[in-house]
């Protein structure tokens, strides 16, 4: 089992000292899983890490990598480029595990708000669909079916609003 947490990049230096909120043009980075040797005493069940970075100032940003991991960096506010190339409200970064790289760098403008989520990849080929992941489009189907006749294995919420209905729409890959 591995741990998470939040964590304050403001509490983690670069090598010479210089404190990470300094050295990158942000004003908050929260993380959950580890960075620089950081780890949370909560429990996960995969090694995983997740950084929300708001920038302040127009600059380059550079955050160090584990090679075990595949990341995926997301545009939520703003804008961003990395050296593959432009990432926006439509794209974004995916970095495979096993890569050279042992740092992602990227530059954003000022106000620009980015998700920086990795961990370890699966072992096997999965599906995703809608709120669902499997092994196969069987998989996916019968959790469909599962969601839309309300089975116990989805629990259930108390809420005022209604049950969200899984799109008609699916199609084997």
């Amino acid at each position: 089992m591995t741990t998470a947490q939040i964590i304050d990049l403001h509490r983690i230096r670069l090598p010479d000292g210089t404190p990470v909120s300094r050295a990158l043009p942000s004003r908050r980075q929260r993380l959950v899983g580890s960075l620089n040797g950081l780890q949370s005493p909560v429990a996960v069940h995969s090694p995983l890490m997740a950084a929300d970075l708001r920038c302040t100032a127009d600059g380059e940003v550079r955050l160090p990598l584990n090679p075990a991991f595949e990341y995926a960096l997301v545009v939520l506010d703003g804008s961003a480029e990395t050296a593959a190339g432009a990432i926006d409200d439509n794209r974004f970064c995916a970095l495979a595990a096993g890569g050279s790289e042992s740092e992602l760098v990227f530059r954003a403008r000022a106000g620009s708000r980015l998700l920086l989520i990795g961990g370890e990849p699966f072992g096997e080929e999965i599906v995703m669909w809608w709120n669902f992941v499997g092994r196969s489009h069987q998989e996916i189907a019968d959790a469909r079916a599962d969601w839309e006749n309300t089975a116990p294995r989805f629990g259930e919420v108390a809420d005022c609003r209604e049950r969200i209905a899984a799109p008609r729409t699916l199609r084997p890959r």
